[in-house]
């Protein structure tokens, strides 16, 4: 195992080496990169020459539904690269996890999936999962990672919302001990704009991913007018064009505040870039059996991907698998999971801005405080329970 983890870090950071040249023309390895690409070979224990060549190679879909390559630009090539690094580290990371819940007495990739049955086994153990998320984000330019992120932060906060005052308030209700309606901020509205079809942000992305000819302007314009006529027929002003910006941005509200993103880039970054190709030479690696059987499975997912992706503008044959499905997916999981399951939250605040020890921001404290809603937490705890306050 550890000779894995170490053999894949570093092929990871030897694809960042890789770089190609041909400018506007059919891509190739640059010679200088040569090496790397020998060098990722053998760590994964590739066929030699194997890699150079799918590096440089484009899959498509055809009309007959089946999958091709083409010689790849270097904007493609680049992509693919990019694609390459990040789904090997995303495999590891999964593994490393996996291994880590099996030594602890798990079953590893299938706790989730055991949390969620309806008739657990007697002996089937126990098991406590961390969640940690990376919290809002709001920069000076904020892209589509973001976007992803303050997503993750939306959707674990309606959960702790569910959890913590919706059914504490109806428990606490039943029990006679709350007479007056405690108010709390609710970003129902906020999560359903990121994800409930069919005018969700990611969905309406995921939607321009199906159709060859959209673009991330065309995309912007189509977001901005459905939810600038959801306004007008008396829905919340969550989305907003921001008119001091150029026309590639858009303003979302979210529980934390307004955020800017800018859409530049959006529809690349959300497709699934690992070629059919690359899946299908990945999963032939002897490294590791379990790294292997992963790219097994991924190689049906690109080869749908890469068809749906082919398909004609007026007629899409499929919903091609991106980043946005993956993450709305996980989400789904993973609240399925807090809902059949004892929770218990930490709030944190950042204490100053400089990241200095002993010091302390109070109105940076004060702002958490309230974004969090932490306030009405306790004020639902002093009509509660003596022991949760």
């Amino acid at each position: 195992d550890i000779d894995f983890i170490i053999a894949t870090i570093a092929a990871v950071l030897e694809i960042g080496n890789i770089q190609f040249e041909g400018g506007d023309d059919d891509a190739n390895i640059s010679k200088s990169s040569e090496g790397s690409v020998a060098r990722v070979e053998e760590l994964l224990e590739l066929p030699a020459g194997k890699l150079k060549a799918a590096l440089i190679e484009k899959a498509i879909g055809t009309a007959k539904g089946k999958t091709t390559t083409v010689s790849a630009k270097v904007e493609d090539a680049i992509l693919g690269r990019d694609a390459l690094a990040m789904s090997l580290y995303g495999k590891l990371f999964d593994y490393v996890v996996d291994r880590i819940n099996t030594s602890l007495g798990t079953v590893g990739k299938n706790s989730m999936e055991r949390a969620l049955t309806v008739s657990p086994q007697p002996n089937e153990p126990l098991y406590i999962a961390f969640v940690d998320p990376h919290g809002y984000e709001n920069n000076s330019d904020n892209g589509f990672e973001q976007l992803c992120i303050n997503y993750i932060d939306e959707k674990l906060e309606q959960a702790i919302i569910k959890k913590v005052f919706k059914s504490e308030f109806d428990t606490y209700k039943s029990e006679g001990l709350l007479n007056d309606k405690i108010d709390f901020a609710d970003n129902k509205a906020v999560s359903d704009l990121l994800d409930k079809k069919p005018q969700g942000v990611l969905c309406m992305l995921d939607e321009a991913c199906r159709y060859p000819r959209n673009t991330d302007k065309s995309f912007l314009q189509k977001l901005t007018t459905t939810h600038m006529r959801s306004r007008q027929n008396g829905g919340a002003p969550l989305i907003s064009k921001d008119k001091t910006a150029d026309d590639t941005k858009f303003v979302v509200t979210h529980t934390c505040g307004d955020t800017t993103y800018d859409t530049e880039g959006f529809l690349e970054t959300n497709k699934d870039r690992l070629g059919a190709h690359l899946a299908e030479l990945l999963s032939t690696t002897t490294q590791c059996n379990t790294l292997a059987n992963f790219y097994s499975e991924d190689r049906q997912d690109a080869t749908i991907s890469v068809q749906a992706r082919s398909s004609s503008a007026s007629s899409p044959s499929g919903a091609p698998l991106t980043v946005a499905k993956k993450l709305i997916d996980a989400m789904t999981s993973l609240n399925d999971v807090i809902d059949l399951s004892h929770v218990s939250v930490v709030r944190n605040t950042l204490p100053n801005s400089s990241k200095a020890a002993s010091k302390l921001e109070i109105k940076l404290v004060e702002k958490q405080v309230k974004e969090g809603d932490l306030l009405s937490s306790v004020k639902m705890r002093q009509h509660g329970f003596a022991f949760k306050a």
